[in-house]
């Protein structure tokens, strides 16, 4: 499977961070065929995000998955430590359920239990910041609009630790010195932002 086949599933935190700062362009940009699973897409309700995705589905760039099988969704249920017989199935089951179901999909979120029940999993995961610092890495965003949305995205959206703010301008800059590549998106090196 080329990297522009594969499967990327986008959670809700993660596209109205982008939406909130203008820079759903950026999600675009990611190599692989973005879908968001029916239940996540209604998470998103407020303006500017909900306006976002109603274009990025027009436009063709980003669809919505059904709901996979339900013996993937009480297995991502279990994984994710829910009561399969009382719990209301929310976004992040869903995500890890299609996840399961589409094997080599990655995962593009920033809720640290789901990014960890992830890894448990070998499931591909990448945070919002790695996506920035993998745009820059492929040429399709330049390192001052990257840094910048960085910042935007710290405010509005989960805070970062300085740490991680470092190592994220760090790696952008870094990634703007290099060649363009293709490379599916990871975190593993922003650690657990």
């Amino acid at each position: 499977m080329s990297r522009a086949d594969r499967t990327v599933l986008v959670d809700a935190d993660v596209f109205i961070t982008f939406a909130r700062v203008g820079a759903v362009d950026v999600l675009r940009s990611v190599q692989g065929t973005l879908w968001m699973p029916v239940p996540v897409d209604q998470e998103i309700v407020s303006r500017p995000a909900a306006t976002e995705l109603a274009s990025a589905i027009d436009a063709g760039w980003l669809g919505i998955a059904a709901p996979p099988p339900d013996q993937y969704v009480q297995h991502a249920a279990l994984h994710l430590g829910r009561d399969v017989e009382r719990v209301t199935y929310n976004g992040d089951i869903f995500l890890l359920a299609q996840a399961l179901a589409v094997p080599g999909t990655t995962v593009v979120t920033d809720d640290k239990p789901l990014r960890r029940c992830c890894r448990r999993l070998s499931i591909p995961v990448a945070g919002s910041v790695a996506v920035l610092v993998r745009a820059v890495e492929r040429g399709t965003l330049g390192p001052a609009r990257a840094t910048a949305t960085l910042f935007a995205m710290d405010k509005v959206g989960p805070r970062l630790s300085a740490s991680v703010l470092r190592d994220a301008e760090r790696l952008i800059a870094e990634a703007a010195e290099t060649p363009p590549v293709d490379e599916a998106p990871s975190d593993d090196a922003l650690g657990d932002s």
